[in-house]
Order: structure tokens, then C-alpha cells, then sequence
């Protein structure tokens, strides 16, 4: 993993303040990129403001495809990271906004992969795409652009129709991946779908899809909330080819001080770049895969959480 470029170069988690009055930021994996970190520690975001105000404003997923003023608050720091686009995905809990999730991506000639926000208004049966970063996928992009999805179909249509998180491999050969032959053409071989709780109307499914040459994650997990207190394994895709069903097996998280288990615990997005103080299985295969860093996102159904999916570097 460590000699290809990351399709995500930055991801930051910003949570509501006591008082309601702005956003603040809980944490952040930055990489090399110190001088974003640093313009972020600085930063807070009223409602409205900048790429997480926003998305705490609507409500919903939302894409900045420029990082630039005024509606982008940080540019200049942006500009020097080589950051140009970014995605906010707020956790709502209710009518409550637990944490706003910022993936930033740079574009670059082999920058590959898509983060998509699928939508369908409510009493209408197709999600048609509301909006997505696609790198240079450009073929890809535009099939997305163009296609619709009914319940059950395609990897969108999976995850709307079980109402959970659905993960999904060899994007460019399953006939259960309806775009397989452009996700193949771009490198695109793995991804997982989420149905999203949002303050707006309709059906909201966030998308995130991984190519070899520039990962989003090496791995994908989806951990089941069962009684709101204990996290079970039951789906997952790794590209060192570990059986996660094997290694899992019996394992069960709960509220605790790892990332899956802060998750579980507080209902906002954790990251870890310590992936060796996880439960002992999920340490143990981490460490025979390489992998070292996780992003461990909370799903919700209503007031009840219903899943934590996890992706890993």
C-alpha cells in the first residue's frame, strides 16, 4: 500500500459544539500534508460555513469539486497540500447531527476511484447519482451520470433494498456490478455501499469505490450493532485475500477505547492510525495484512444504531 498515491488524501472528523453554536475538529489523518493539519486545528465552522458547515446546514452528502473562496474556508492551505476536491457526509442520529466525516482527494494523471452520493426523492423507485468525485475515471464518471437504479440492483440498489451496508468485489466481472465493464476499463475492483440517515427526504446512498492503483481502502468491514451495545462482524473484502469470516469468527466489540469500539460507544466517526490496540483478531489480521490505518464510521437507522462499516490502509 505504501508505494501507491491514496485516491483519499485527507480525512477529518468535526463534531457540534456543547452549545450547538459551531463545528470543531475531533480528529484528522493528514498524512504528510502538516501544514492542512495545522490550518485545520485552527479552524472552526459555524452552521453554513465552509465544506462541513455546509453539509451540517442541509443535512445530506454533499461535493465540493473546488476548494476555493468563499465557500471553500481554507483554500490557501489546500492549494499548498495539492488538495482539489472534497466530500462531507454528516451522521445524523435523529434529528441530531453527531459529526460531519470530510474525505479530501488531489487529482493527479493515475487518480482513480469514485466517492458517490445516490439519491432517490421520496415515492419515486429509482437513486440516480446526486453527485460524486470520480478522479479520472472519466468513462466511469459519465456512465454514472447517466444510469438510474431500482431496488436490488446494482451495488446502490443492494444497499437501499437490505437497508445495510453492502461490500462488493471484482467490480470489473460481477454481473451483480451493473457498471462492470468501465469500472474494469478504469481499475475500479472493489467497493462497499451505505445507506445513509440524513435530515433530508428520500433515500440516501453514499458509495465508495476502490481501484488497485489508487485505494480508497485495502480492506473494507461491516460490523452489525446488535442491542446497541455489541458490534459483530458479518461482511468484508481485503485485498490480501484473508477469509475476515474465518478471523472474526465468535468475535464480538464492545463500547470501549478502540476505534471500532469508540464508535459503538459515542456515535461519531473514529479514526486510529494504531490499528495494534484493536481486539486481538482484528489487531492480528491487520498486522498479517499491513495494514495500518482505519476509519471506523458509525451507521444509523432513526435514534438506533444499526452499523459500523470500517475501511483500512
Amino acid at each position: 500500500m505504501e508505494n501507491r498515491v491514496a485516491f483519499v488524501r485527507a480525512t477529518e472528523v468535526w463534531v457540534p459544539s456543547s452549545d450547538g453554536s459551531h463545528l470543531s475538529l475531533a480528529s484528522g489523518q493528514y498524512g504528510p500534508l502538516t501544514g492542512f493539519a495545522d490550518a485545520a486545528e485552527r479552524t472552526n465552522f459555524s452552521i453554513g460555513e465552509g465544506l462541513p458547515g455546509r453539509a451540517w446546514e442541509l443535512g445530506y452528502p454533499i461535493v465540493f469539486h473546488e476548494l476555493k473562496q468563499p465557500l471553500f474556508v481554507r483554500e490557501a492551505a489546500a492549494a499548498e497540500a495539492g488538495l482539489t476536491c472534497g466530500v462531507a457526509i454528516p451522521i445524523v442520529k435523529g434529528d441530531e447531527t453527531k459529526a460531519v466525516l470530510v474525505l479530501f482527494c488531489g487529482d493527479d494523471a493515475t487518480h482513480v476511484g469514485a466517492i458517490e452520493i445516490w439519491h432517490a426523492p421520496e415515492d419515486t423507485p429509482d437513486l440516480a447519482l446526486h453527485d460524486g468525485y470520480f478522479g479520472t475515471a472519466d468513462r466511469f464518471e459519465f456512465q454514472s451520470r447517466h444510469i438510474s437504479f431500482r431496488k436490488g440492483f446494482g451495488l446502490p440498489g443492494q444497499a437501499w433494498e437490505n437497508n445495510a451496508p453492502v461490500v462488493m468485489g471484482d467490480l470489473g466481472r460481477t454481473r451483480k456490478f451493473i457498471r462492470s465493464g468501465t469500472a474494469g476499463q478504469a481499475g475500479i475492483t472493489r467497493g462497499v455501499g451505505i445507506p445513509l440517515a440524513t435530515r433530508a427526504k428520500g433515500t440516501w446512498i453514499l458509495a465508495i469505490l476502490s481501484a488497485l492503483g489508487t485505494p480508497i481502502a485495502g480492506r473494507f468491514e461491516v460490523w452489525n450493532v446488535a442491542g446497541g451495545n455489541r458490534a459483530t462482524f458479518v461482511d468484508g473484502l481485503c485485498e490480501s485475500g484473508t477469509d475476515l469470516g474465518k478471523a472474526y469468527e465468535s468475535v464480538e466489540i464492545g463500547p470501549g477505547d478502540t476505534a471500532i469500539g469508540r464508535a459503538l460507544r459515542d456515535g461519531v466517526p473514529t479514526l486510529s492510525d494504531k490499528v495494534d490496540l484493536e481486539a486481538q483478531a482484528v489487531a492480528a489480521s491487520c498486522a498479517a495484512a499491513k495494514l495500518s490505518r482505519m476509519v471506523a464510521v458509525p451507521i444509523f437507522e432513526g435514534q438506533q444504531m444499526t452499523s459500523i462499516v470500517v475501511w483500512y490502509n
